[in-house]
């Protein structure tokens, strides 16, 4: 049966019909019991990096269409596998992670869930994100060899920094 609404509850019974050959006489069977069954939300799409410090990463996805609430996971592309991190109510369409480290990236995961009775039913498929935190403030910057037309510039390694910008101001 296609064209289900995603995350709606159906109900389905089954009657057997019987006919003859000529079409003169038809008849029905009892109808079946009645089986309850439920279709998995939809995906839960437009997961974005919305936010970041330091310490923190925000994320953000769009409403999925019969979700009862989302699953974020701190996701691992390579084993394809994910740690559930929160779950949260349909109406929150937005992810705070803290405590993390400066400068590391993360990829995340969302899935819709839909309550089915006593289980639940998560969306087929599913978006991904990297997204990564701020690096820390460069210190220890020191201006050495000045001539009269270059000077040499130097500072700490940041940890997750993989590049460095230069500004020039002339005062």
């Amino acid at each position: 049966i296609e064209g289900l609404t995603p995350g709606a509850t159906y109900i389905f019974v089954v009657k057997s019909v019987a006919q003859t050959k000529d079409g003169v006489y038809k008849t029905n069977g009892a109808l079946s019991p009645r089986k309850f069954a439920y279709t998995a939300p939809a995906v839960a799409k437009g997961l974005v990096q919305c936010g970041l410090t330091s310490s923190s990463i925000s994320i953000k996805w769009n409403k999925a269409t019969g979700a009862d609430g989302y699953k974020i996971y701190k996701y691992n592309p390579s084993t394809n596998k994910g740690t559930l991190i929160k779950k949260v109510a349909s109406s929150v369409t937005t992810y705070k992670h803290e405590k993390l480290s400066a400068g590391k990236e993360y990829c995340y995961a969302v899935r819709s869930y839909a309550k089915a009775g006593e289980d639940e039913l998560v969306s087929t498929s599913f978006e991904t994100r990297y997204a990564i935190t701020r690096p820390s403030k460069v210190t220890g910057l020191k201006v050495t060899d000045m001539t009269d037309n270059s000077m040499k510039l130097s500072w700490n390694k940041v940890s997750g920094a993989n590049g460095y910008n230069v500004y020039k101001y002339n005062e």
